[in-house]
């Protein structure tokens, strides 16, 4: 019991790590596509395919990879960029936006995924200028009288609109443009890496399956041993010789005898 227990839990764990292993693989490369792709288009301002990536993600993955994901783009953002108003904006935006599409997104198929993906794009490229805004604002609110705070903020605003109508435009074009074939490409993608971690773990078993029946062949050939020098000692001279010795034919008297 204690032996089947141990081989048990060591499964166990390899499985885990395994699949530990595999999630933080994946939550790393989404991280990295979404750095690498921001940069690459960081030369067009406000034009962007994170809302994309991030609609894709959570529409194939899921909300358990996309807002990890997220949340490492944002600390590496912050991490090249500095810290400034633009990081509770983030913090806030993008891990959002992934709850937000993957709970929209999660029951719908084809079109009606690309129609709903869109228009929370939309609305979410428009509403983060309100938020953009709103953290410049927090950050000056020491240095502003409270009077002053409501005209910091529109004039803030309003200074970025047109910033804010070019990311609401490249945002719903892409998803337009871009959603379904990413969405099945990425389906494709986390099949085949689910077949291969279930590959894995199949073979974990047969391979656990193959230990157990070598252990039970050692411990039939022990015994086989073992039976088998039991009937050797049996057999030996000196047994044959005692049994010789011993005439059950012959006369008690005649055996005295021959003792003498």
């Amino acid at each position: 019991m204690a032996k089947e227990k141990a081989r048990k839990d060591n499964q166990n764990l390899r499985r885990k790590t395994v699949l530990t292993a595999s999630y933080v693989t994946q939550v790393a490369v989404m991280a990295g596509m979404l750095t690498a792709l921001k940069f690459a288009l960081s030369f067009v301002p406000n034009v962007e395919v994170v809302t994309l990536l991030i609609a894709v993600f959570s529409a194939v993955w899921g909300v358990k990879y996309s807002a990890p994901a997220t949340i490492v783009f944002c600390l590496v953002e912050m991490a090249i960029y500095g810290i400034g108003g633009w990081v509770i904006l983030y913090f806030i935006y993008w891990p959002l936006l992934a709850v937000v599409f993957h709970f929209a997104l999660r029951k719908l198929r084809g079109w009606k995924a690309l129609a709903v993906a869109t228009a929370i794009a939309i609305v979410f490229s428009a509403f983060f200028g309100v938020l953009s805004a709103s953290a410049e604002t927090l950050i000056v609110i020491g240095n502003v009288s409270p009077d002053r705070l409501g005209t910091f903020f529109v004039s803030y605003y309003i200074k970025g609109l047109w910033f804010d109508l070019v990311h609401t435009v490249s945002a719903g074009a892409s998803i337009i443009a871009l959603f379904l074939p990413l969405a099945i490409v990425g389906g494709k993608l986390k099949n085949g890496l689910d077949k291969r971690v279930h590959a894995f773990e199949e073979e974990d078993v047969e391979s656990e399956k193959e230990d157990t029946e070598s252990e039970e062949e050692d411990a039939k050939s022990a015994v086989d041993e073992i039976e088998a020098d039991e009937k050797v000692q049996d057999d030996t001279p000196v047994a044959d010789a005692i049994s010789d010795g011993v005439d059950e034919n012959r006369p008690q008297t005649e055996m005295v005898e021959d003792e003498k």
